[in-house]
């Protein structure tokens, strides 16, 4: 059975909102091998991106070099040619 993209690409972002200094990421049912996230502004500039090897789950934080400014921004995780989309919102 073929899964949706939200099946084969379980997670979630915490804390939403956030104060903007970091995000814990909890991914789920990855296919093993590389990962690759982005955190996008609403203007669409990459503000951090990092790269991870999984062997089907991965748990990580994001710890930004300067604080997130206020504001609504985009988490793209892409894994093994499956992507998928968060909304993480900034209040300070």
């Amino acid at each position: 059975m073929v899964k949706s993209v939200e099946e084969a690409l379980a997670f979630g972002v915490y804390p939403n909102p956030s104060n903007g200094e970091f995000v814990e990421l909890n991914l789920q049912e990855l296919e093993t091998g590389a990962v690759q996230i982005r955190v996008m502004d609403a203007a669409g500039r990459v503000v951090h991106t990092g790269n991870f090897s999984t062997d089907g789950n991965l748990r990580t934080r994001l710890n930004f070099a300067s604080s997130l400014s206020s504001g609504v921004y985009m988490i793209d995780i892409l894994n093994n040619g499956i992507a998928r989309t968060e909304r993480l919102v900034v209040q300070q």
